[in-house]
């Protein structure tokens, strides 16, 4: 019998230093509520069988969502739909949109530290917005975030872990760290196409429920929320996120390729646009002219 105690002691030793070790599903942290419009790109990604939040998410336009691979690896478009325009999930929600398909990452593996954790998905029409709505911007090619730059991580996961889904958006402070200080401070070399952010003291962070959400610089989406260790937010370890810039080419090509081949037999005359730094690229959509102008 007490062998028998023993094993079952030593197994659930090792299933609880495996759950902390990687979390997939990643709420935020000691956050505070966020301000109604203050994130108008901000979505919820979710289950269309039971409106159940799933992962954040962005708008790049209205038919262009970005997230991460891991929201959406093994699910069918039908599967997911989003919820878009509110700070309040809402699973009786009108303000919810269908995905006709989506683009996971070809590289992506979870069993590599989840590289290449990015997704694209896109919406089976366009959304019904403001003409002033505001989508997120994304980053040059390549470009650098200095160390301990000030940033803000939003989304709807868990308060910690073992905690619950919020109902309201949540957002908090954090700092960048760079490849070199989150490898060291996660005694492991990370891939050179992800970024870290939280807060030396720990306490601040992702959690379940945060992962495919945007990590925010001066409001460009500078990271997708990837993976983080368990407890969340836990020092002296940093969240990790698939880092923006460094698949700004994937971005356009998969979009370019899918407007060209399918999009332009969609919502034909329909006008859309990606913002990536300080340019604009625009997809011009013509009833007779199957072309893409830039």
């Amino acid at each position: 019998m007490l062998s028998h105690h023993r094993a079952v002691f030593k197994c659930f030793v090792i299933l609880t230093i495996q759950s902390i070790a990687f979390g997939h599903e990643q709420k935020i942290v000691n956050g505070t509520t966020a301000l109604l419009g203050e994130f108008p790109f901000m979505i919820s990604l979710r289950r269309s069988s039971s409106g159940h939040h799933v992962c954040g998410a962005s708008l790049l336009n209205r038919v262009w969502v970005l997230t991460a691979a891991h929201c959406v690896t093994k699910s069918k478009p039908f599967q997911l739909n989003i919820q878009y325009a509110s700070n309040l999930l809402d699973v009786n929600s009108t303000k919810v949109s269908n995905v006709s398909y989506i683009y996971e990452h070809e590289g992506y593996n979870r069993s590599n530290r989840y590289i290449h954790d990015i997704a694209l998905l896109r919406l089976a029409m366009p959304i019904k917005l403001k003409k002033n709505f505001q989508s997120v911007r994304l980053p040059e090619l390549k470009a650098s975030i200095p160390n301990k730059t000030p940033a803000i991580l939003i989304g709807w996961g868990l308060n910690g872990t073992g905690g619950v889904i919020q109902k309201h958006l949540q957002k908090v402070d954090l700092e960048i760290f760079d490849d070199q200080n989150c490898s060291e401070r996660h005694d492991l070399e990370m891939h050179n196409s992800t970024i870290c952010a939280g807060v030396p003291e720990g306490g601040k962070g992702q959690c379940s429920g945060d992962s495919g959400g945007p990590l925010l610089v001066n409001n460009t989406q500078v990271g997708i929320v990837s993976w983080s260790r368990k407890p969340c937010t836990q020092p002296p370890f940093p969240g990790v996120f698939t880092e923006t810039s460094h698949y700004i080419g994937w971005i356009l090509h998969t979009i370019l390729n899918h407007e060209e081949a399918i999009g332009m037999e969609e919502n034909e005359g329909v006008e859309e646009s990606l913002k990536v730094g300080n340019l604009i690229v625009t997809l011009k959509r013509h009833p007779f002219n199957k072309g893409i102008n830039e």
